[in-house]
């Protein structure tokens, strides 16, 4: 009677030998996720953040790009126009591979 006592205990240890590695494995890996899962949306938080602090900046550059292109436009359209002071503007940026439209292809801006 013994034996069978030993041989019943014995296989209940085995039972939860191994119920218990298993669970610690489910719940480590549970909270792994739920970790990331955190992580990740402070991270796309932040970069939501970070996008929309720059769209004043990128406004502020398309404005600045504008300005650009229409005082390159002017100076083309004064070197057409005989302007030496101009021509010698275009001249130089021409020797460093900038080339300027004149105010007809205005709607492509100078280009490098």
């Amino acid at each position: 009677m013994n034996d069978e006592r030993t041989t019943v205990s014995s296989g209940q240890a085995r039972h939860y030998e191994v119920f218990l590695p298993l669970l610690l494995i489910i719940v480590t890996i549970t909270a792994w996720f739920a970790f990331q899962t955190v992580q990740l949306a402070k991270e796309r938080s932040s970069l939501a953040q970070l996008k929309a602090g720059q769209v004043q900046t990128l406004e502020n550059a398309k404005k600045m790009r504008a300005q650009l292109d229409s005082i390159a436009s002017g100076v083309a359209q004064l070197a057409q126009h005989g302007n030496a002071d101009a021509k010698l503007v275009v001249k130089a940026l021409r020797e460093r591979g900038i080339t300027l439209r004149s105010g007809k292809d205005d709607s492509k801006g100078p280009s490098q």
